[in-house]
């Protein structure tokens, strides 16, 4: 250190290169750092156990665990995110054939739709008997943002004990 002109302190709390030390380890320039970041599992995957009806513009509520981690991030109609990332949503939900049963929905962050709007379609499944409603999202949120997923018309959205015919799930792909 002495031929180069460059120096480094030391005292009996903390360590100053380049510079007098102002905290524990202070460096003064790039520091690179190597190895494998880890994200914690934080998943809701939830599902509608029984014929469920409901009107315009309300959260579609999704009352039975598949699985979740941690408990509870999840109340039945929204997932609160627990840290700043990109979450990965899906829905998939089955309703009736009928001319007012669209099985249209929308994404929903705080309370209002997202920008670009993120809408799931529906389309026919099992002949004329039933439609589907799906949609697969990346949506980027803060720690405390609410998700869910509201009813684009009036109708009927399908779960059953042993089939789970509607089900929705939300994972943290990255923290940010």
């Amino acid at each position: 250190l002495g031929r180069t002109g460059r120096s480094m302190v030391i005292s009996d709390t903390a360590v100053g290169i380049g510079k007098a030390p102002e905290a524990q380890l202070d460096v003064r320039g790039n520091l690179r750092v190597g190895g494998t970041i880890q994200v914690p599992l934080i998943i809701s995957h939830r599902w509608i156990n029984a014929a469920t009806s409901v009107t315009s513009g309300a959260y579609i509520p999704y009352n039975s665990v598949m699985y979740e981690n941690p408990p509870g991030i999840h109340s039945g109609t929204i997932f609160t995110c627990p840290v700043k990332g990109i979450y990965e949503c899906h829905f998939a939900s089955m309703t009736e054939n009928d001319a007012t049963y669209s099985g249209n929905h929308e994404w929903y962050v705080n309370g209002t739709y997202t920008n670009p709007r993120r809408r799931g379609y529906a389309f026919n499944a099992l002949g004329s008997v039933h439609k589907m409603g799906a949609s697969h999202y990346y949506i980027e949120c803060n720690s405390g943002d609410t998700i869910g997923v509201v009813s684009s018309g009036n109708q009927t959205w399908y779960g059953d004990a042993t089939y789970s015919h509607s089900h929705m799930s939300i994972r943290l792909i990255t923290p940010t």
